[in-house]
C-alpha cells in the first residue's frame, strides 16, 4: 500500500516583517540624500549620522556616528548608544574612505576583533587595553 500527501496547489505565507534598519528610518523621514558617494553627514534630532556609499552606483547605507576622531569615526547601524552597539559597530577609516565592520566571522571576542582593526589601519591602541571592556575601549580611542 502506498501513502500519497495530497497539497493544496498554491500555499500564501504572509511573514509580517517592517523594515527598521537605520538607513530606511532615515528614508522615511526624508532626510537620506540621494547620493551620497563616498560620504556625507546628515544631522537629526541632535544626533550625527554618516551616509556611506560604496561607489556611484551602489546603495546608500547610514550609520550613527558614536565617536569622531581625526582619521576615523566609530559608528553604529543601529541608533542606539556606545556601550548597546556590539556586534553592529563599524571602523570608518577617513584617509581610504573604508569601511570596516569590527566583529569578524567566527569569533567571540570583540575587544580582540577590536584591536586587530585598530592594527590593521595603524591606529594606536591604548596601553592598558587588556584592562578595559569593549565599551571603555571605544571611548578612551584616540
Amino acid at each position: 500500500m502506498f501513502l500519497q500527501a495530497q497539497i493544496p496547489g498554491v500555499y500564501k505565507y504572509h511573514i509580517p516583517h517592517k523594515n527598521k534598519s537605520l538607513t530606511n528610518n532615515l528614508y522615511r523621514q526624508g532626510v537620506l540624500p540621494k547620493d551620497a558617494f563616498p560620504n556625507k553627514i546628515i544631522e537629526l534630532d541632535n544626533k550625527q549620522f554618516l551616509v556611506v556609499q560604496k561607489s556611484e552606483k551602489s546603495v546608500i547605507r547610514a550609520f550613527k556616528i558614536l565617536e569622531e576622531r581625526e582619521e576615523f569615526y566609530i559608528l553604529c547601524s543601529e541608533d542606539v548608544d556606545i556601550c548597546s552597539c556590539k556586534s553592529s559597530s563599524f571602523i570608518y577609516y577617513k584617509p581610504s574612505y573604508k569601511l570596516q565592520r569590527i566583529e569578524k566571522a567566527f569569533s567571540f571576542s570583540l575587544k580582540r576583533n577590536l584591536i586587530a582593526r585598530l592594527h590593521q589601519f595603524n591606529i594606536p591602541v591604548p596601553s592598558n587595553y587588556e584592562d578595559l571592556k569593549f565599551c571603555e575601549l571605544l571611548k578612551q580611542l584616540e
